[in-house]
């Protein structure tokens, strides 16, 4: 009797760990996937680390071009052009209208 009883909790036990073995298995290579580009086979884990820096290349010159176009001076015409708008309560596309439409008539 006290035979069976281990061979049971053995085989539970044996049971358990490969059903944990297969599961971890199957989590861990969800994470290790790479993106890749279409029609490629070779080079998976090269063409994920040279799409992610391009991606991080082209966020930096946007972020950039953004800091780059807010520390220009104004000129006066956009001052003008700002001071109506705000004048007239615009905003959003109506104020960004009026505006372009100012800076050119002026």
């Amino acid at each position: 009797m006290e035979m069976d009883l281990v061979k049971t909790y053995r085989t539970t036990f044996a049971a358990t760990m490969l059903a944990l073995a297969l599961g971890a298995g199957a989590a861990l290579a969800q994470g290790t996937t790479t993106p890749t580009t279409p029609g490629t086979t070779t080079g998976k884990a090269v063409d994920a680390t040279k799409n992610a820096a391009k991606g991080t290349v082209a966020a930096t010159k946007r972020t950039t071009k953004r800091v780059k176009t807010a520390l220009k001076t104004r000129s006066a015409k956009s001052m003008e052009c700002s001071k109506q708008a705000n004048e007239k309560n615009l905003h959003g596309k109506a104020r960004r209208t009026f505006r372009a439409k100012c800076m050119r008539a002026k």
